[in-house]
């Protein structure tokens, strides 16, 4: 029988751990509702059953059964108590339902990032660019389908390839697949493998060493390891990249018109851990970054505009792989703002 075990890892750019306080509800999700909420999923039992067959998780033993039975059950509060805070988005059960947030967290961040530490050479995108209204990268065949880092933290390197693939696509005519687990493996300029990092260090080593490969050439193994660099599989080179202007949502979507864009945000908490789709707007959700994804485009649902952020954690978690977060002004909602960058091809 297979066995399913937890493989703590750590992801992303820094290692804020947000709290989440289960009793911060509204007034209107009152003690007696709270009861209600947690009677109405007392018998789970079956449920929880199907979640393991679907995800494929086996529990080698009866305690570790009767653990992840009793976390799931705990996270199906905590979605409960969002779903009634937050009217634009929905939260339910994901790969992550039997984790608790603190080995959820585990996976996010590696280790503090002080954003007076990148360097100032980059040019700032002029924000007068023209803006024409809604754009998704996808819908114009320049992002490749999700992928899933696995229990590594490279969301980092998943970062910086995504853009480059798309950036190279947008002004190179082709959309290749490239290779996280070379940047992985050979970006070490401040950057940690398995163990967290940040997209703009990997285009810099990127553009040192000799460029991307392609992902056929040097395939993912969720593990760092030594670089085995080869010139002859290379299929995209960065040429500089743009510092977009930080805590500015027009920013973004100023630079989106040149292609999607290397986004930080905070991500290990139960917003993300919960997340099924809609458009996440709780100016709650923390905003201390510790995880790198990518926007690829934004739309607007009513008079709220919003960001499409593709993550690395499969097609199954989220909108496919994506997230809807709602466009706001300062370090924006889950500080999405922060640290925006776009790679040049």
């Amino acid at each position: 029988m297979r066995t399913f075990g937890i493989t703590l890892a750590v992801c992303g750019v820094a290692a804020a751990v947000a709290t989440f306080a289960l009793n911060a509800l509204p007034s209107s999700v009152n003690l007696a509702s709270q009861l209600t909420l947690e009677q109405t999923i007392d018998n789970i039992e079956v449920e929880f059953q199907n979640y393991a067959a679907n995800y494929g998780k086996n529990y080698e033993t009866v305690e570790d059964y009767q653990t992840r039975l009793a976390i799931f059950r705990q996270n199906k509060i905590k979605n409960a108590q969002l779903n009634a805070q937050n009217s634009g988005a929905e939260f339910g059960i994901t790969q992550f339902s039997d984790w608790t947030l603190e080995e959820f967290k585990a996976i996010q961040g590696a280790k503090d990032i002080d954003l007076s530490e990148f360097p100032e050479q980059f040019e700032e995108i002029e924000l007068e660019q023209a803006v024409n209204g809604p754009i998704d990268w996808r819908s114009q065949g320049k992002v490749n389908a999700v992928k899933n880092q696995g229990n590594c933290g490279s969301c980092w390197a998943f970062s910086a390839t995504a853009t480059m693939e798309s950036i190279h696509a947008i002004n190179k005519g082709q959309l290749n697949r490239l290779s996280e687990q070379e940047v992985v493996d050979c970006s070490h300029t401040g950057n940690n493998g398995c163990s967290g990092g940040m997209y703009d260090r990997a285009w810099n080593d990127m553009q040192k060493l000799g460029g991307f490969q392609t992902e056929s050439s040097y395939p993912y193994t969720a593990k760092a390891g030594t670089c085995r660099f080869n010139k002859g599989s290379v299929a995209a080179i960065p040429a500089g990249q743009t510092q977009i202007r930080r805590n500015d949502p027009n920013a973004i979507k100023a630079a989106l018109v040149n292609g999607p864009v290397s986004i930080a945000l905070a991500a290990g908490n139960p917003y993300f851990q919960g997340y099924k789709g809609g458009v996440l707007s709780d100016s709650r959700c923390p905003t201390q970054i510790d995880h790198a994804v990518v926007a690829v485009g934004w739309g607007t649902t009513g008079s709220q505009d919003y960001f499409i952020i593709r993550n690395s954690w499969g097609a199954s978690w989220g909108e496919q792989g994506h997230i809807r977060i709602a466009a706001a002004s300062g370090a924006g909602v889950c500080g999405m703002n922060t640290y925006p960058a776009q790679v040049k091809a």
